[in-house]
C-alpha cells in the first residue's frame, strides 16, 4: 500500500512539473499591419461646391475580421491567427477612402462624420474580397475588391454610381509584409479607379 502511495506522488510530480513547463512555453507573438495609401501627388482644381459623406465601409463576414484570410483552393479558405490587420480593415479602408478623395478635391469636403455637416452626396463602399490568393504556389497574389454606391439624398437616394472595382497583385514574397504592401497597391489602384468615375460624373 505504501508502495503504491508511493508511486502516485511521483506520478502527480510529473504531471505538475509537465503542467508548469507548458504555461512557460512561449507562443509566437501576433504580428500587426495597417494598410495605408498615399495620397494623389497632383490635386486637382475643385470642380464642386458639394459636401460628399462616406459612410464606414462595410464587408462580408469572410473578410470583416483581423485575421488575414488565405485562399488554397476554389473553395479552401485559411485564416492565420498570427498576422492580423492592427485594426479592422474596414475602418482602415474607410479613413483611406476620406484622406485621399480629400485630396482630390473634387469635393469641398469629404468626411465621415455623419452629425458634422449637411452633406449632398453619400458613399457607400463594402469588401467584398480581402485575401492572398495561394492557388498558385509560385504566383501568389494579393486580392481585393470593393464595391461603392453613389447616392443623391436629396432626390430619394437616386444612385448616381454602382461600381465594383478589383485589383489583383502579384507579391514579391510569399510573406505577410509582402502580402500588405500587394494589398497598398492595389488599393491605390482602386482609389485611382474610384476618382476616374466620380470625375465623369456631374456633381
Amino acid at each position: 500500500m505504501k508502495l503504491k502511495l508511493f508511486y502516485i506522488l511521483i506520478l502527480l510530480g510529473c504531471i505538475g512539473c509537465s503542467s508548469c513547463h507548458m504555461a512557460q512555453k512561449s507562443y509566437p507573438a501576433t504580428n500587426k499591419f495597417t494598410l495605408n495609401v498615399k495620397s494623389p501627388k497632383k490635386m486637382t482644381a475643385r470642380r464642386s461646391r458639394k459636401i460628399l459623406f462616406v459612410n464606414s465601409t462595410s464587408a462580408i463576414p469572410q473578410f470583416s475580421d483581423l485575421n488575414f484570410v488565405y485562399r488554397t483552393g476554389n473553395t479552401n479558405y485559411l485564416t492565420d491567427y498570427y498576422n492580423e490587420f492592427f485594426t479592422l480593415p474596414t475602418s482602415l479602408v474607410t479613413q483611406i477612402i476620406v484622406h485621399y478623395l480629400s485630396a482630390t478635391k473634387l469635393f469641398r469636403l469629404v468626411t465621415n462624420d455623419y452629425h458634422a455637416i449637411h452633406f449632398n452626396y453619400i458613399l457607400n463602399s463594402k469588401i467584398t474580397e480581402l485575401y492572398a490568393d495561394y492557388r498558385c504556389r509560385n504566383q501568389p497574389k494579393a486580392v481585393i475588391t470593393i464595391q461603392f454606391i453613389l447616392l443623391n439624398p436629396s432626390c430619394s437616394n437616386t444612385i448616381l454610381l454602382n461600381k465594383t472595382l478589383s485589383a489583383t497583385v502579384p507579391l514579391q514574397q510569399k510573406n505577410s509584409q509582402s502580402l500588405v504592401n500587394a494589398w497598398n497597391i492595389g488599393l491605390k489602384t482602386i482609389m485611382q479607379r474610384l476618382t476616374y468615375n466620380l470625375r465623369k460624373i456631374r456633381i
